[in-house]
């Protein structure tokens, strides 16, 4: 496979990746709403570590929801997850309540300080971070350095591929033009 092959391969490969980032999950807090018949949206610090979401799932009761199987961009994974936190009684905060009694009650389950969840005014596009494990660069920021690397070299050979006169696309190094072999001086 040529290079040029492999570099149009590689920037589909990463097209596609990075395009997955942007899209990350912007339903999950409204599936949280209408599964669990909530007065109120929760915000996305439930499971990210900032108000509008984005970045790796940081907390403990998103982590709680990774481990019970809960997919980037999978609503149904949310809600099966979110019914086994119920089933298995988990208690992520470690204040004595477990999760979903806190949040019918619009009580934080990171954290066993009182908090009203409820008073955090919802984002209208949800959350936008990406599920993904901590301290790995993962498939999408590996293709885009791979890309990158390939059109380096692809430009690369390019400028040093002898032109039809037989002269480096190279410029001089002392900025000198080179004369144009099949110009005719009159």
């Amino acid at each position: 496979m040529s290079l040029r092959h492999w570099s149009s391969f590689t920037l589909a490969l990463a097209a596609s990746s990075v395009s997955s980032l942007a899209l990350a999950t912007p339903t999950f807090p409204a599936t949280i709403r209408n599964h669990l018949d909530l007065a109120y949206q929760p915000p996305c610090t439930l499971c990210h570590a900032t108000v509008g979401g984005g970045g790796p799932v940081v907390t403990a009761m998103g982590r709680s929801l990774l481990a019970r199987g809960m997919v980037a961009n999978n609503d149904a994974s949310l809600q099966a997850a979110l019914d086994r936190l119920v089933t298995e009684r988990v208690d992520s905060d470690g204040d004595g309540t477990i999760d979903i009694d806190e949040l019918l009650v619009a009580s934080d389950p990171n954290t066993a300080q009182v908090s009203n969840l409820a008073d955090v005014p919802p984002l209208e596009h949800g959350c936008v971070g990406q599920i993904a494990p901590r301290g790995r660069l993962g498939a999408p920021a590996f293709a885009g350095v791979l890309a990158a690397l390939l059109l380096l070299a692809r430009r690369k050979e390019r400028r040093e591929r002898p032109t039809a006169s037989g002269q480096s696309c190279l410029p001089d190094p002392r900025g000198a033009v080179a004369p144009d072999p099949e110009r005719k001086i009159e």
